[in-house]
């Protein structure tokens, strides 16, 4: 692992010093910073100024590479040893989230900090089962808008009744903590859910098949804990919402969906008021509020791409590709555009519409392209006509709440974040106190179900109030045994 850190550090940071001082005087910023392209086992720089393909030497990340909104860093899923050990051993396994880590790459200093690794003790089929595993399997990381946070989904297996944690870290402090417990699990049975994270809001997509009405639902948190109704997204007329994603619109990022035809709806998932609209999408470059190139699906499942000075088209079968910024990426200042096509094998690169160059990557065979990166990018929308009102629709968590049962005259404990103490059973009941992570409190009276949460009245520090006890199978809190632990 020593080895592969010191080629990470001397390629990566070799790679981009060459390209700031030896092409500095006559080439733009565009050029100086390479374009990233993941394939399955490799990721590659490719310097424009000198049109060629380097690879970069470090742990492979299984899933999304995640560049940072402002900075040359890289968060990932990187597997763990345990898990290539158990794939050795077994052969291999049929899809979803192995045990893996998260990694920050910093492309500047060359550096790959794990922020978040394995228990002492992991295990994974060691006897060639899954009967004596102990790992953690998680969910790709998602940066805070302002990028001073990574958050992440995770789950201890084969715990997988207790469900996955909300995780958050700091960047600035280095400190990790858990907002959230017992997450339902995400789209592939078993795997912890994903994220999205707004200006204010952390937001857990998750799917419950048994929930035939809401089989979707999303549980949305403040960034300081505050618990919000769970929410599904509402059709619009006979149109579904495709897939769930963020984006700038009104000057913050918010949550939004596409339904289609350049129909969107954007919403606020702490009040659950939205609206919707026919639009236009822009991609933002990393320092400039001037669209790098703004977006019209067509019926044809094309996109008509309108570039600083010019237009074409492009393959958008799979719209939440592009909106994931993995098949399209613009420099930091926005002059150049790069785009990979539907095949994954080859980029193209665009100036004010014109196409500059065309080349093969130079992959082997058996690897394929998955994404392509070039700094922190971002879409916003621009609305078209009128703007109409849709909201989220609300979903009552408490009919299928499945958290233990708390018993009036016992006592139960906090999980996560500090549970607030409010003088009524609701969110916007007067705030009276906190109870801290790991406190234990007496159970007075309850249950009472509002606001999608399940609240009882307990005492603690001689304060009597309402807490939040769990939102459908989230559980904030848990029963402590009559002389137990």
């Amino acid at each position: 692992m020593r080895l592969r850190q010191l080629l990470f550090t001397l390629v990566v940071v070799g790679l981009f010093s060459a390209s700031l001082q030896l092409h500095a005087q006559d080439v733009t910023q565009d050029e100086q910073r390479p374009l990233l392209i993941q394939g399955r086992d490799q990721v590659w720089a490719w310097n424009i100024s000198e049109e060629s393909f380097q690879p970069l030497v470090l742990p492979n990340a299984q899933f999304r590479l995640v560049p940072s909104p402002h900075e040359n860093r890289i968060a990932a899923v990187v597997w763990d040893q345990i898990t290539y050990d158990a794939i050795e051993r077994t052969g291999g396994f049929g899809g979803g989230r192995l045990p893996g880590n998260i990694h920050v790459f910093d492309l500047e200093t060359g550096t790959d900090q794990v922020i978040a690794s394995q228990p002492a003790d992991a295990r994974f089929y060691e006897d060639g089962t899954p009967a004596n595993n102990n790992a953690i399997i998680r969910s790709d990381p998602v940066w805070s808008p302002d990028g001073t946070m990574l958050i992440w989904t995770e789950q201890l297996i084969p715990d997988e009744n207790r469900g996955a944690s909300l995780v958050l870290y700091d960047v600035s402090t280095g400190q990790t903590s858990v907002l959230a417990r017992s997450l339902p699990p995400g789209e592939f049975t078993g795997d912890p859910p994903e994220v999205l994270v707004t200006d204010d809001t952390i937001i857990t997509r998750t799917y419950q098949p048994a929930n035939e009405e809401f089989p979707r639902v999303a549980y949305p948190f403040g960034i300081e804990g505050t618990v919000y109704t769970p929410f599904a997204l509402p059709p619009l007329a006979d149109t579904t919402p495709i897939f769930m994603f963020t984006l700038e619109y009104d000057g913050r990022v918010q949550l939004a969906t596409y339904y289609g035809n350049n129909e969107y709806g954007v919403f606020d998932p702490q009040t659950g008021e939205g609206v919707h609209f026919i639009g236009t999408l822009e991609l933002l470059p990393e320092v400039s509020d001037t669209p790098a190139a703004s977006f019209r699906f067509n019926e044809d499942g094309t996109a008509t791409v309108q570039a600083r000075g010019g237009e074409f088209e492009i393959d958008a079968s799979a719209p939440e590709s592009l909106m994931a910024w993995q098949w399209i990426a613009p420099p930091p200042d926005g002059n150049l555009l790069a785009i990979l096509d539907d095949h994954a094998h080859v980029v193209t690169l665009w100036q004010n519409g014109v196409l500059l160059s065309q080349s093969q990557v130079a992959l082997p065979a058996e690897d394929r392209a998955r994404g392509i990166f070039w700094g922190g990018a971002r879409w916003r929308f621009q609305a078209e006509g009128d703007v109409e009102p849709l909201a989220l629709i609300p979903v009552n968590a408490c009919e299928t709440d499945s958290a233990p049962e708390l018993e009036i005259g016992g006592e139960g404990r906090v999980f996560g974040s500090p549970n607030n103490l409010r003088e009524a059973p609701a969110r916007d009941g007067r705030l009276l106190g906190q109870i801290p992570a790991g406190a234990t409190f007496t159970v007075i009276a309850g249950p009472e179900c509002n606001d999608g949460i399940t609240w009882w009245q307990v005492e603690y520090g001689g304060i009597q109030a309402w807490t939040a006890a769990s939102s459908g199978s989230i559980f904030f809190v848990e029963p402590v045994a009559p002389g137990g632990e």
